[in-house]
């Protein structure tokens, strides 16, 4: 086989095989036997073996041996404990105040835990005395804090869906990070760090099957970008650390809709 062809096979199979491997451990329906996704597997590893240059770092042949076979993959203690919080704020069906969700995953993105918050509804005269600082103070102060202190299941780090929330890190014993996908706009709200210069650091997904992030960690923690880059890197080639947000806002819809409390 042409080495252009081969290229193309072997990049194919990759996309395949990662494919499989979110199916089977993230939304846990696989598509194909493992008798099947072991010939993939072994097709892979007999060009990679055959033609060095077409090797990859994220190529399954680089992995471990007990973290390839579907049946078998013993993921390591540390990373079998990883929990990760997703914290967001959301608008009520009725548009006139917010309520907070935060949803505790493990490292595949199933469900651990999930708190929302009853609607936080500002007066008429709380508005203009608040100005822009009201979403923030709301989503920090009012539903975020309560938020994180009330979790059973600690994270070993907590993901915002927008910028002010990194304001929960001065009550959070974890990390806390803004993740963004690389070239969108950016929801800015006057915060505590509106002033400030804000360390940003993009990640690129390994295999390409999401698009790059921008990690942005609060401006008096600019260590917590260390930490989230090593926790979202081990993940970030199955699992978008975005998508549970999507999530989170389906499900508070639907409790809003079977709930007037929560409209």
């Amino acid at each position: 086989m042409a080495k252009e062809n081969l290229k193309k096979r072997v990049e194919k199979l990759r996309e395949e095989i990662q494919d499989h491997r979110y199916s089977y451990y993230v939304l846990d329906r696989p598509k194909i036997s493992d008798a099947q996704y072991d010939r993939l597997k072994i097709e892979l590893e007999e060009i990679e073996k055959e033609n060095p240059e077409l090797r990859s770092p994220e190529s399954l042949s680089q992995l471990k041996e007990k973290e390839r076979s579907p049946k078998g993959m013993d993921m390591n203690k540390e990373k079998s404990n990883l929990l990760l919080g997703f914290l967001a704020l959301h608008e009520t069906l009725s548009h006139d105040g917010y309520l907070g969700g935060i949803l505790v995953t493990d490292f595949q993105g199933i469900p651990q835990e999930f708190r929302c918050t009853h609607p936080v509804k500002p007066t008429i005269l709380q508005r203009p005395l608040y100005g822009e600082t009201l979403e923030s103070h709301i989503g920090v102060n009012l539903c975020g804090i309560p938020l994180i202190e009330s979790i059973q299941n600690k994270p070993s780090l907590i993901v915002v869906h927008k910028e002010f929330l990194l304001g929960v890190r001065a009550a959070s014993s974890c990390p806390v990070i803004f993740v963004r996908r690389a070239g969108e706009a950016i929801d800015i709200k006057s915060s505590d760090s509106s002033d400030k210069k804000l360390k940003r650091e993009r990640i690129d997904c390994p295999t390409g099957r999401f698009q790059p992030l921008v990690l942005t960690p609060h401006f008096d923690f600019n260590d917590d970008i260390t930490s989230a880059r090593e926790i979202l890197g081990e993940i970030f080639s199955y699992l978008d650390p975005i998508e549970p947000f999507e999530r989170m806002l389906k499900a508070i819809e639907v409790l809003g809709k079977q709930d007037k409390r929560f409209q």
